[in-house]
């Protein structure tokens, strides 16, 4: 079972270095990391040539992609992995990721999607709090939004036959992910949520979404609503309330706060510390 992890990246020179050591630090032998960047102008390409030379798993293609999404494609075309799984440049994993997905899948032969939780850093690394989710819910993913997190999320290749379009939505800047979840979802595929850690997600000024609020993503909210046929109901802010009964019911606060205490949580600790 082999992985292929696709990171787009743009201008991420301060954190693509953590990036791509994560993946390293998992110990799993069979993986490929293709990083897709052609036009940034940090130091990003000057780690990624280094670390190309001394690693034969990571692959650095230099497209000149036109965003997000179309860097997605380039890197899924590329890809040669059984299991697809989608990390940002300013992400990172949590060691033993890797092994943890593969076992399941290995002992779980039906499974498409397996999921999890996530952990929140700031741009410095330190810990902020931990995202918990619960099993998929369609209703909540249909009408919520996309409560699953990329950096904790991945599919088998050989599942993405069984979508229309089994590629992300390049007309999509923000929202690629919601709209990716939904074709799944509405295909019908196997989804497995565990619940533990397995991607950091970091928090700061410089992530395109760091104001979920801003009228760019609202509108994009929209017109992915309008694509998936998903009607009125899923812009009443009461799903917020459901979301948050969903967390509830599955324990996903609980795990939250027990994560918050052990790592006495709200003060600052590295994410070495872990």
């Amino acid at each position: 079972m082999r992985f292929s992890i696709l990171t787009p990246a743009y201008n991420s020179g301060l954190f693509i270095e953590e990036c791509l050591n994560s993946f390293q630090n998992n110990n799993y032998p069979n993986k490929e990391h293709i990083v897709v960047d052609g036009k940034s102008t940090d130091r990003s390409h000057i780690i990624l040539d280094a670390y190309q030379k001394n690693y034969e798993n990571i692959r650095w293609i230099q497209a000149f992609d036109t965003g997000q999404s179309n860097a997605l494609n380039i890197a899924i075309e590329a890809s040669e992995g059984d299991i697809i799984g989608w990390l940002n440049a300013d992400e990172m994993y949590l060691p033993g990721t890797l092994n943890l997905v593969s076992e399941i899948l290995e002992k779980n032969t039906t499974l498409d999607v397996i999921f999890g939780d996530t952990i929140f850093c700031d741009v410095s690394g330190n810990v902020i709090r931990l995202k918990s989710s619960y099993p998929l819910s369609k209703r909540t993913l249909y009408n919520y939004g996309a409560y699953i997190s990329t950096c904790s999320f991945f599919v088998k290749r050989n599942s993405l036959k069984s979508l229309r379009d089994p590629k992300f939505n390049e007309d999509l800047n923000f929202s690629m992910d919601w709209d990716f979840f939904i074709a799944l979802s509405k295909a019908n595929l196997q989804f497995h949520y565990v619940p533990s850690p397995m991607g950091i997600f970091r928090v700061h000024e410089g992530a395109k979404t760091f104001n979920g609020n801003s009228p760019e993503i609202i509108l994009e909210r929209k017109r992915v609503v309008l694509l998936n046929s998903l009607g009125k109901s899923s812009t009443n802010p009461l799903w917020r309330v459901w979301h948050g009964l969903q967390k509830i019911i599955h324990g996903s606060y609980a795990r939250e706060i027990t994560f918050a205490i052990s790592k006495k949580l709200p003060f600052k600790k590295k994410l070495l510390d872990l």
